[in-house]
């Protein structure tokens, strides 16, 4: 018993550490939302193939995640709209970034963009009183290096060894 709980600890604190690792991506490609969606894929089968791995917020919680950075920005504030509560503020507000900022250069159209992000990010934060943002959102922007992100060295490690 003791064993089992173990193991769905692990598991999830490694679809945790993935969900986190994707909300921190600011920009990213219609390949690299692909590539994040096989690395969920792999890393579940990975680990199903030692124990099954039925987490609470697992394979399916993540797959939603990135399945919504495909969205429109209309479908994405609806998807925010209707999952909110499952997901940490920081999670969505990164969600948000991805899909307001991954496209276009052009200045005229990041100036709008812009304000199209600030309003779904003022929508998002209806959802949460301040406190509540402080808390899942943890340290302040400023404060995080820029390239920092989880260390998934552990994780990737054990995932090779039993791929």
């Amino acid at each position: 018993m003791v064993r089992e709980q173990v193991w769905l600890e692990l598991c999830q604190s490694a679809f945790d550490i993935v969900l986190e690792g994707f909300s921190r991506v600011k920009k990213v490609s219609t390949e690299g939302r692909a590539s994040m969606a096989m690395d969920v894929s792999s890393m579940h089968t990975a680990l199903d193939a030692i124990h099954p791995c039925r987490p609470p917020r697992g394979k399916l919680h993540v797959d939603n995640f990135v399945r919504a950075s495909y969205l429109s920005e209309e479908e994405v504030l609806e998807w925010v709209r209707n999952n909110w509560q499952g997901y940490a503020y920081r999670h969505l507000l990164g969600l948000l970034t991805q899909v307001y900022m991954s496209s276009n250069n052009n200045m005229n159209v990041n100036v709008l963009k812009k304000k199209r992000y600030n309003t779904a990010v003022a929508v998002l934060d209806s959802f949460y009183d301040q406190n509540q943002r402080d808390e899942m959102v943890g340290i302040k922007e400023e404060q995080v290096p820029q390239k920092q992100g989880p260390d998934l060295t552990g994780l990737n490690k054990l995932v090779k060894r039993f791929a």
